[in-house]
């Protein structure tokens, strides 16, 4: 059975995964995403490598505006990719991990709303 702290490291990791694609894809270093984003070379090294906290939404789209793609292009396959793995995951792991997924794509959804309705995030 995996916990929620398991099941949010997977996440991060895969995020982080996402995020070095995205960083080579564009033959940027850490140093240049760092300066376009506006977040320190340290936070885009913890975010790429899944350490440290989960990346807040404001730290999503400051890196999703550096590297120019949309937020959703962004965060999308990653959760796609690991939809199925974590959905397993959640229902071995009980009702935290499951309230942590929620409340995960209830951020996601929210966030994307204040996108599309040109709100502030």
């Amino acid at each position: 059975m995996k916990d929620v702290s398991s099941a949010t490291a997977d996440v991060k990791a895969s995020f982080g995964v996402r995020l070095g694609e995205l960083r080579a894809a564009r033959a940027m270093t850490f140093a240049a995403l760092s300066r376009s984003s506006g977040l320190s070379v340290r936070r885009v090294v913890q975010i790429e490598y899944g350490d440290g906290d989960e990346p807040t939404m404001g730290e999503i789209i400051a890196l999703s505006t550096a590297l120019w793609i949309p937020v959703a292009e962004m965060i999308a396959p990653t959760l796609s990719a690991k939809g199925a793995a974590f959905a397993a995951d959640v229902d071995s792991a009980g009702p935290g991990a499951l309230a942590a997924v929620v409340d995960f794509m209830r951020r996601i959804t929210n966030l994307g709303l204040r996108l599309v309705r040109g709100g502030q995030c």
